[in-house]
């Protein structure tokens, strides 16, 4: 509609872009200037369903074609997935977005830059990019998102098709489908929450599209060092199969065994820590059933009780006393091999001036137990040591041992190993 020529022109309709019903208002300026094709042409536009509201004022060069756009542009999504599936991307994401930038589009590329909004009542900035595939082909959008404060919890409870929050066991790997956009992700948090965990600096970069995710970074500091790990998991038939790798070198022990609901001040020093995990599954809880893997925990130059390692080698003396101080740790190693979820810990062991200890035996990563056999050598400790064999059993978060003369170290060392955990365990001094 418009009333003459040289008069502003108004437009509305209702349809749908890729299914997705949309009802469209165009505020734009007169066919004169329209004719004008040596300068831009100013219009505002909204673009709405019942979930999603798109609002734009600026101007495009060829306003038919919306092509040389520029201007300001703002999303309100009250379900992101509703948003995403203009662009074919099947992503169960129930939360709202809501985003406001500087738009701009030039042949395939759209792109959201210097932009400002929350996710799921996150605030963050960042930009948005679009490359359009061809015509059936694949899309590919980039997000480089930064948050002074995510709650991940508010994200994750809307992501999966059948994530049980109360058992992450149960939690479905689910991956993007055929149709799906490829996604390119950089994110950063300053502060990030999950559950009881609290970290900071978080910074993550990875990508998603039809049938695989794949982290290539994620970094953040943790127990006074920084924690680094990679993953991906690809879909195989009705299964994905999932690759994990992390490490933390210099990490304070007693910080790094909080995280594992061991509170203690008994030992105290640096430890470097590295894990590799392999599997495939529908889920979190089949990949550790069906995992195989490494991992090694490692120190140097550390502390530990003397009344730790009396009560390890049965020293008759701890009926009547606890014993005093720290003793210095030359070494400290534990090694595991995991095959389907089991992981067999071997060796174990550790070495100081007043005591040296081994042990062996399993953890169960899906149950969370822990079975193992801790021994003193005899030619290491005292006169009052009984050096009978401890064996640990129970809950991983709270175990139990007690003295059993009848208990056996039977876990042979991991014949194959990778170069990084070889040179770990080569480092610590305790390597066998």
């Amino acid at each position: 509609n418009t009333t003459g020529d040289d008069q502003p022109i108004t437009v509305s309709g209702d349809g749908a872009y890729n299914k997705t019903p949309a009802k469209l208002q165009v505020g734009a300026e007169s066919f004169e200037k329209l004719r004008d094709a040596g300068h831009p042409f100013g219009l505002n536009f909204s673009l709405t369903n019942d979930l999603n509201a798109v609002n734009f004022q600026g101007t495009s060069m060829e306003p038919l074609d919306f092509e040389g756009v520029k201007g300001a542009m703002t999303i309100d999504a009250k379900r992101l997935g509703a948003l995403l599936a203009v662009l074919d991307a099947d992503l169960p994401a129930d939360f709202p977005l809501d985003i406001a930038g500087a738009f701009a589009r030039s042949g395939d590329h759209w792109s959201l830059d210097g932009a400002k909004g929350a996710l799921a009542g996150n605030a963050f900035t960042g930009a948005l990019a679009l490359d359009e595939g061809p015509r059936g082909g694949t899309d590919h959008v980039a997000l480089t998102l930064d948050f002074d404060r995510l709650l991940l919890d508010s994200l994750v409870g809307s992501l999966g098709k059948s994530t049980t929050p109360s058992d992450p066991g149960t939690a479905k790997l689910d991956l993007p489908g055929r149709q799906s956009p490829e996604f390119k992700v950089q994110l950063t948090a300053g502060q990030l929450q999950f559950r009881k965990m609290h970290l900071a600096k978080v910074d993550l970069a990875g990508a998603l599209g039809p049938g695989h995710i794949s982290v290539d970074r994620l970094r953040f500091p943790f127990a006074g060092a920084t924690l680094n790990a990679q993953g991906a998991a690809k879909q195989q038939g009705g299964t994905n199969a999932v690759t994990l790798s992390a490490d933390l070198l210099g990490a304070n022990i007693t910080d790094f065994l909080k995280t594992f609901d061991i509170d203690t001040r008994e030992i105290a020093g640096k430890v470097d820590a590295r894990a590799d995990l392999a599997g495939s599954g529908a889920t979190l809880g089949d990949l550790l059933a069906q995992g195989s893997g490494e991992a090694v925990l490692a120190m140097r130059e550390g502390k530990v009780s003397r009344d730790v390692l009396e009560k390890a080698s049965t020293d008759l003396r701890t009926i009547f006393r606890k014993g005093e101080g720290m003793s210095r740790v030359d070494c400290l190693l534990g090694v595991a091999e995991i095959r389907d979820g089991i992981a067999t810990v071997s060796p174990l062991a550790l070495r100081s001036p007043d005591a040296k200890l081994v042990g062996g035996g399993t953890v169960d990563l899906k149950k969370q137990t822990v079975d193992l056999v801790i021994k003193s050598d005899p030619k290491s400790t005292g006169f009052f040591a009984l050096d009978i064999p401890i064996r640990v059993t129970g809950p991983l978060s709270h175990p139990s041992g007690a003295p059993s003369s009848k208990a056996k170290i039977s876990s042979p060392p991991p014949a194959n190993l990778s170069p990084k955990t070889q040179r770990l365990m080569q480092q610590s001094g305790c390597s066998p």
